[in-house]
């Protein structure tokens, strides 16, 4: 058994959906579980942290930090944050690591979630010990002994730009690039921090012919194609491709289409998977 490996608990892009076409891979948004000896590495918390925070309560797995790294804020990587039941739980203690965009106050986006007129929570009914640290691009986060995670900011999603993670276990590691568009190819300051990868979890959205549709064209929304996936996947050198923030509209037997076409271009890609546990290194 490795000591480093991911599941993801929200795979979908945009908003979740419901229904039996999506029942095999998943319909919940954005949220990764990266399992270290030592750490609760959580990447998003789109509507899958729900399910996630129910386990760890579930199998007492909340007496280490638990680390929470947000892409950016919008709703569909951020929406399952007031129900991630942790934070209602004493002697718990976490640790958010967002996008330094600071309200009027200086304090979180977040924490907004809680309040009214969007919630009748409020951020008084927290219990658990919360830190939020703001990322910095180029930037080395070590959580353990053996746990660290590299930060990389991308413009290339609209508005405010989108951040890219490489979690390392020893000497694995999980490159997670959501919300991406690089119709030329990632930068070279991106490339160096995501080459050699073990697992690269890319955005894959689109296909070609959505991307480029006249009548509704999907350039400059923030997002890649399947081929833009694998075309990085190659020029990275990464063991595996996983794609990953699905168009909701897109239903199992679509994404299996997807994953033929992809893998074409890169042989060693395969889905993300809600539930699913992939060993690394």
């Amino acid at each position: 058994m490795s000591d480093f490996s991911f599941t993801c608990y929200g795979v979908r892009g945009s908003y979740p959906v419901a229904g039996a076409e999506f029942l095999k891979y998943g319909g919940n948004t954005s949220c990764l579980l990266c399992s270290t000896p030592d750490t609760n590495l959580i990447l998003d918390a789109g509507t899958g942290i729900i399910n996630l925070g129910r386990q760890l309560l579930a199998g007492r797995n909340t007496d280490r930090e638990i680390h929470i790294f947000i892409s950016h804020y919008h709703m569909d990587h951020i929406q399952g944050l007031p129900f991630f039941l942790p934070l209602y739980e004493p002697g718990c203690r976490v640790v958010i690591h967002a996008p330094p965009n600071p309200d009027s106050d200086g304090g979180s986006p977040l924490i907004h979630l809680f309040s009214s007129p969007l919630s009748p929570i409020g951020w008084e009914s927290i219990k658990a010990d919360v830190e939020f640290c703001g990322l910095k691009a180029g930037n080395v986060v070590p959580l353990s002994k053996t746990t660290r995670v590299e930060t990389a900011f991308s413009a290339t999603h609209p508005r405010d730009g989108i951040w890219l993670f490489r979690v390392g276990v020893n000497e694995s590691s999980l490159v997670y690039a959501t919300d991406v568009e690089f119709p030329l190819g990632m930068d070279a300051g991106i490339q160096r921090m995501c080459r050699e990868t073990d697992v690269l979890v890319h955005d894959a959205q689109y296909l070609d012919n959505e991307y480029f549709d006249t009548s509704r064209p999907r350039k400059g929304f923030g997002h890649s194609t399947v081929s833009m996936a694998a075309r990085d996947a190659v020029a990275l050198d990464a063991a595996r491709l996983f794609l990953f923030h699905y168009d909701p509209g897109h239903t199992d037997e679509i994404l299996e289409s997807n994953l033929e076409h992809c893998r074409t271009q890169f042989p060693s890609s395969f889905l993300a998977r809600e539930n699913q546990c992939i060993e690394i290194g």
